[in-house]
């Protein structure tokens, strides 16, 4: 018989009750709680390491929200992708160019006043299959003709909204996102029209599309013209796509048919840089007072025969390289005056030197006025940005590099040369009529010995030229000599 070991006393097994099962499931509950807090705060993390913009991109989109309701009365609602095209929203009211301030392009500005601006404000009166509003202003010339500037100032004369698109805005590096943000361009404007839509240098936007780049470039392209003006645009809408460019032959075929009305903006003739002049050295009389310009520029209002012959001496300049050349005659009497004023404190080096009073007597009585005289000075020695950079392509010997440039030659060098060759072309014509004179050719030499490509004597006596007075005197038995 087996003898179990003694084990002590039996205590009773204690029942498991309600409390401790409600205690039991607390805990699980608040470490699965847990679990869950520390699971999305890692989560969160690596979101913001990913995309450390996105809490800055959020706060942009809250801000930009609450200007939209101030500017429209009303608040708008936006998705993600609309928030993002929102800020670049231009208030028409905050743009201080207009028409008058662009000098010349008088037939252009007329016909965007008929094409942009009436549409824009009275709507109504383009209802019709015929009457609409135009869909698409391209605007295209040489740099620095005011392009921007007629852009800018459409949108403060019709008081329409103002999208400056860019690339950067509607490029991301998510998969898909560069679409939405395209699709969202034309949604957020139909919600706030009348919009203008404006990309400048369209062309490296919307440029022709090719086998060799990324998938993601062409469809972004084809994607902004089905919105534009596809199965998808939404025809009732009083929104218009203005671009401007320096390239319009780099433009996708399909864009340029978009853009039903194109305007030519060219460098200013001798009537429109006096146009332009004027409106610039009146500007700068207005900001300094009238002493600051002298009056024989702006005699007849600016029309005088000084305002003529500094338009005439300004040729080939635009209005970006008149306002320039405006700017450095304007420095002038400003230079000559703070050299004065170097020398005066060079011979008085004890002298007290009051900057604000200095300053304040130069601009009062000292600063003399802007003068014809100025303006040539300046001349002498500045060329207009483009010409400038193609000198320096020539020079360099890049003269075959980019495709589509205009080739600019320097007048003097072309001068020069066009007179070296009159000079070798009248000694060659001189050389060949003198009697008695050997025209060797580059086949064969003096003697008549041909070499090079087989030419023989008799080849080379028929290629040279002899008077009747030398071909008397020849030998009877035909022997080939120097006539």
């Amino acid at each position: 018989m087996e003898i179990e070991p003694y084990r002590g006393p039996q205590q009773p097994r204690r029942q498991r009750t309600l409390q401790d099962a409600f205690v039991e499931a607390g805990l699980q509950f608040a470490f699965l709680g847990a679990s869950i807090l520390g699971t999305g705060m890692l989560m969160r993390w690596i979101i913001n390491s990913i995309d450390p913009s996105r809490q800055a991109a959020k706060k942009a989109a809250a801000e930009k929200k609450a200007l939209l309701k101030k500017r429209f009365g009303v608040e708008i609602p936006t998705d993600q992708y609309e928030d993002m095209i929102a800020t670049e929203v231009v208030n028409p009211q905050e743009i201080n160019v207009t028409l008058a301030d662009i000098g010349g392009l008088e037939t252009i500005k007329e016909a965007l006043e008929h094409k942009v601006i009436a549409p824009l404000q009275k709507p109504d009166l383009f209802r019709s299959s015929l009457l609409q509003q135009t869909k698409g202003i391209l605007l295209y010339g040489p740099p620095g003709t005011g392009k921007t500037m007629l852009a800018k100032a459409l949108a403060k004369e019709s008081g329409a909204n103002f999208l400056n698109i860019r690339a950067s805005v509607i490029q991301s590096k998510w998969f898909g996102d560069t679409n939405k943000l395209v699709k969202s361009i034309f949604s957020f404007a139909w919600k706030i029209q009348p919009c203008i839509i404006f990309i400048d240098e369209v062309d490296s936007m919307l440029g022709r599309r090719k086998d060799h780049e990324h998938e993601a470039v062409t469809s972004l392209k084809t994607e902004f013209m089905q919105h534009w003006d596809g199965f998808l645009t939404n025809h009732s809408g009083n929104v218009m796509v203005l671009a401007a460019t320096n390239r319009p032959y780099d433009l996708d075929e399909a864009v340029l048919r978009r853009f039903s009305a194109q305007f030519e903006v060219p460098l200013p003739s001798t009537l429109q840089r006096m146009e332009i002049l004027r409106l610039i050295l009146k500007r700068h009389a207005t900001d300094q007072g009238p002493q600051a310009v002298e009056a024989a520029l702006l005699e007849n209002d600016g029309r005088g025969p000084e305002m003529l012959q500094l338009a005439a001496m300004t040729a080939n300049c635009s209005g970006s390289d008149l306002r320039e050349v405006c700017a450095q005659a304007a420095s002038l009497p400003v230079h000559e005056l703070l050299g004065e004023e170097k020398r005066r404190l060079m011979e008085r080096p004890n002298a007290i030197y009051d900057e604000e009073e200095c300053i304040a007597e130069h601009v009062s009585s000292l600063l003399r006025p802007v003068g014809l005289d100025d303006f040539a000075e300046v001349m002498k020695s500045f060329k207009p940005a483009v010409s400038h950079a193609e000198h320096y392509r020539h020079r360099s010997g890049a003269a075959n590099g980019r495709r589509g440039m205009p080739v600019i030659p320097d007048p003097l060098m072309a001068a020069t040369l066009l007179e070296l060759a009159m000079q070798l072309a009248q000694q060659t014509q001189q050389a060949r009529h003198a009697p008695g004179h050997v025209n060797v050719e580059v086949n064969g030499d003096a003697n008549g010995n041909a070499y090079g490509n087989g030419l023989s004597s008799v080849d080379v006596e028929e290629l040279t030229p002899y008077s009747s007075a030398a071909a008397d005197e020849a030998p009877e038995d035909g022997a080939t000599g120097k006539h």
